[in-house]
């Protein structure tokens, strides 16, 4: 819904987060919020778009590795059918089309686990050109491709759940990448701590396993440590 995602808009933009003093202190607009230390776990689209301001700003080391690192998109369109209708042995299906913009080519399948549902994946450019559309198109163009894949024997659609990562204001993204002009010790960058006061976790600052669920919630444990240990 486009009115949610502008009302999350402006909940983010405006905040700030000051470490200049005795405390850190975090405007939002439910109000300020101060502690001895803070953990910042922005996701790097948000950082990378200035929507939370830093007093004093940030050091130029971390700014320039928010600014090489790049932010990547994979939006997924899960489908819940009424009754299953590929095979029941594959957990993965490729759809290679004669068209070479064609945006749609992986499927995820959860048969396996006893659920009739495929999941479309979508990357990059497409992936963001796929968010303008309603939940029905975009349910309507996976059916489509699935019925050069499957002819008449796709069955009827009884749920589906579609992704939007790019206008999350949340996220302005799905996860980090090294793109040209960036390196592997950007991540260790981001996750510097500054003055034993602000903290940073999330998956890009996980060296060892960035774009990964598991790489954010180490990097959790590894600041959580950190402050504990008083480092």
């Amino acid at each position: 819904d486009s009115d949610l995602v502008d009302q999350a808009g402006e909940l983010i933009e405006g905040s700030q987060i000051d470490w200049g003093g005795d405390q850190v202190i975090v405007e939002t607009s439910c109000g300020a919020f101060r502690a001895e230390r803070a953990i910042v776990t922005l996701p790097l689209g948000v950082l990378a778009a200035d929507a939370v301001g830093f007093r004093p700003p940030l050091p130029d080391a971390k700014q320039d590795a928010i600014k090489r690192l790049g932010t990547g998109v994979l939006n997924k369109i899960a489908i819940r059918f009424s009754r299953p209708f590929w095979p029941a042995d594959v957990t993965h299906l490729t759809y290679l089309s004669e068209d070479p913009d064609e945006p749609l080519g992986g499927f995820t399948s959860l048969l396996p686990h006893g659920h009739p549902v495929l999941i479309a994946h979508l990357a990059g450019r497409r992936a963001v050109e796929f968010e303008s559309l309603s939940d029905d198109e975009a349910v309507a163009r996976v059916c489509h491709v699935l019925g050069r894949m499957f002819g008449d024997a796709v069955s009827t659609v009884d749920s589906a759940t579609v992704t939007r990562w790019h206008r999350d204001p949340y996220s302005r993204g799905s996860y980090s990448h090294i793109p040209v002009g960036a390196r592997g010790s950007d991540y260790e960058r981001l996750a510097a701590p500054i003055s034993e006061r602000l903290y940073f976790a999330g998956e890009a600052t996980c060296r060892a396993h960035p774009a990964t669920v598991h790489g954010a919630y180490l990097s959790g444990l590894r600041e959580a440590e950190r402050i504990l240990a008083g480092r």
